[in-house]
């Protein structure tokens, strides 16, 4: 699962698995439904996307779940963009 950021206005996802922070969840509570693990009982933070889910400019989420070329130029993989800023540091 990996952690993205939207740079564009906005961005629709409209399948997958979204782990959301508390108040992403109350947003969304009627467009998500909550994993559960092989017990029943839900896994902390993750849902399954029922109907499609927008987030705004700026907004960070982790997601797994195909992700096309257009979503991908609308955003950024944050700890990608984290890990090029530690080695250019090193590279100083």
């Amino acid at each position: 699962m990996k952690k993205f950021r939207v740079m564009t206005r906005s961005v629709t996802i409209r399948q997958g698995i979204l782990k959301l922070s508390e108040s992403q969840v109350r947003r969304r509570k009627h467009l998500i439904e909550p994993v559960k693990d092989a017990t029943g009982k839900p896994v902390d933070g993750m849902f399954n996307v029922l109907k499609p889910c927008t987030f705004k400019n700026n907004e960070t989420f982790h997601y797994d779940g195909e992700v096309n070329k257009s979503i991908l130029m609308a955003m950024e993989d944050v700890e990608a963009v984290a890990n090029k800023k530690q080695a250019k540091k090193k590279d100083k």
